[in-house]
């Protein structure tokens, strides 16, 4: 009678899982109107520490019209469910008429220091300087504020990066048009508050805009930005410091001569790879549609692999008479440990800005959450979905996105009389399915469920023949995978005997283990199944793993 209820429980809970708005879909504000994040830096602006409370960099709009803008930081202590506005201001300075600080990047070390970079102007776009601060956790005080460039040109490039080592990583602007230096700091947790160019010098023949920054696991560093160098595209430029002999190794991606200001953003996991989303013909294009693409960076071999369509739209639609550049629309994270990738699209035909996910060896995204919408979008309107930007980092450990997938995002409306913003706040718990297995028949596949962040949370486990695509919308939320016989087999828990844990409770560390006793059945040979489970509570559903595939063999 026991293992009966328990298991009416668990069918009952998932039930009302699937039926309940889901955590996510509250859509909590983060804030609106004159606050903004700037736009033109990289998408690391949010940071975790080992408590779990998040700071984030933006930008306060001091006077109208634009001008006077300051930075500060901000810290929520519930997951992103609510911030503190005024946490950290007035570490920059800011003299009266000029036009302002704009952010720039934001990192935290092993130590939990803070460091900021942002950009000083004392007009639009002209008289900049790069400027570095760092907050201490210990004395909780700023340091004394550092120029890094004192006379730099354009807004667009400044982003921190972590190495294993607690080294500080910053490219920057420079004093020569728009090309950019990679700097790192000179002592651990960069201390003294002080930065050196690397040796070799990190070479741009032309531009350097719209950056990305990252180090993998073995401490080599990735910058992506979008260059007018060798071609108008995305350009990804790697380093091993460790090297005997360290080299530059720079590979453009995309098409030549089709872009202008093309945005990309990168994520690294524990095997040494790196993934990569970027935009391609998208803005001065006559011949090219716009359109985002894939790619992973092998760390063994070091080779980018071929690209993977992301989604494309028409020159028209991108760029409508009177609008701005759509290029911030993009952002990417990844889980750490299973490699799956998180990136942010918006569809410019339904207005929907798209939250997707994709591994290695999978031959297309799949969605996995709806963002806040404004609206469908009729031929050349200018509501916009824009700004993203992810939490998450390789180092320190504390801030990997295997702790959660917080994202910050806007949303506006350019067609009102005065135009109106608002940032939102999102987390998803993250959840991975792996196997250390072999399919086959007669013997017991296991199955390993793991969700750092969701110890002792009920979770289900599902698998289905019919694969992952066109996945099952819940809500805002999305399955990867197809409902057929054996989905409802394996979710109502017909066979348990055949199908073990395959519902149940996570235990304290987040993890799992379920196993599919598969049948000593030749017609079973050659069959592909897919996998996935969820976590639940009341509420609706909180994490989606990622589909798991395996072919069943003799």
């Amino acid at each position: 009678m026991g293992s009966l209820v328990l298991f009416r429980s668990f069918r009952l809970g998932l039930l009302l899982a699937l039926a309940a708005t889901t955590l996510a879909a509250q859509y909590p504000v983060f804030t609106s109107s004159l606050r903004a994040f700037h736009a033109g830096v990289g998408p690391r602006v949010i940071v975790r520490d080992k408590a779990g409370d998040l700071y984030t960099l933006y930008r306060d709009q001091l006077s109208l019209p634009l001008t006077e803008w300051r930075v500060g930081i901000a810290r929520s202590s519930d997951g992103g469910k609510t911030w503190n506005l005024k946490w950290q201001t007035g570490f920059d300075s800011n003299p009266a008429g000029h036009y302002g600080n704009v952010p720039g990047s934001l990192a935290i070390d092993s130590q939990e220091n803070l460091h900021v970079t942002w950009n000083h102007q004392v007009t639009n776009y002209q008289n900049c300087s790069i400027v570095y601060n760092r907050y201490d956790r210990v004395t909780q005080s700023w340091g004394t504020e550092v120029q890094i460039v004192p006379d730099g040109y354009g807004r667009t490039t400044s982003a921190l990066a972590i190495d294993s080592k607690d080294y500080v990583w910053m490219l920057h602007s420079t004093t020569s048009s728009w090309r950019c230096i990679m700097s790192r700091s000179d002592k651990p947790l960069a201390s003294d508050l002080k930065f050196t160019p690397t040796t070799p010098t990190f070479m741009v023949t032309a531009n350097c805009q719209h950056a990305s920054l990252v180090v993998d696991a073995l401490d080599r560093i990735h910058a992506s930005f979008y260059s007018t160098g060798n071609g108008d595209t995305v350009h990804h430029q790697w380093l091993d410091p460790n090297a005997l002999s360290p080299t530059w190794t720079v590979t453009p991606l995309g098409n030549v001569n089709l872009s202008d200001d093309e945005f990309s953003s990168m994520a690294a996991d524990l095997q040494g790879n790196v993934y990569i989303v970027y935009g391609n013909d998208t803005q001065r294009s006559t011949t090219g549609d716009p359109n985002w693409e894939l790619r992973k960076w092998d760390g063994m071999t070091t080779t980018w692999s071929a690209p993977v369509p992301v989604y494309k739209t028409t020159h028209a639609q991108f760029r409508p008479t009177g609008g701005d550049s759509w290029g911030y629309v993009i952002c990417l994270a990844c889980d750490e440990g299973s490699g799956e990738v998180y990136f942010t699209y918006r569809n410019f035909e339904s207005g929907q800005f798209l939250l997707a996910r994709w591994h290695d060896g999978d031959p297309a995204p799949t969605t996995y959450a709806l963002l806040a919408n404004t609206g469908t979008l009729p031929p050349n309107a200018l509501n916009y979905m824009w700004l993203p930007n992810f939490r998450g980092s390789l180092f320190p450990v504390f801030n990997r996105t295997a702790l959660g997938l917080h994202l910050i995002y806007c949303t506006g409306d350019q067609t009102a009389s005065s135009p109106s913003y608002t940032f939102w706040s999102e987390s998803f718990p993250v959840a991975a399915l792996t196997s250390p297995g072999a399919p086959k028949i007669g013997t017991t596949y296991p199955l390993a469920l793991a969700a750092v962040t969701e110890g002792r949370q009920n979770y289900a486990m599902a698998l289905t023949t019919s694969g992952n695509t066109p996945v099952v919308a819940v809500g805002r939320r999305f399955l990867p995978i197809v409902p057929d016989s054996v989905f409802y087999l394996t979710l109502s828990n017909v066979l348990p005997a055949v199908f073990g844990n395959f519902q149940g409770a996570l235990d304290p560390s987040g993890s799992a283990q379920a196993s599919v006793a598969i049948p000593n059945l030749g017609v079973l040979v050659g069959v592909d199944v897919h996998g996935a489970f969820v976590t639940f509570d009341p509420s609706g559903i909180r994490a989606i793993s990622n589909p798991w595939f395996f072919r069943i063999t003799a």
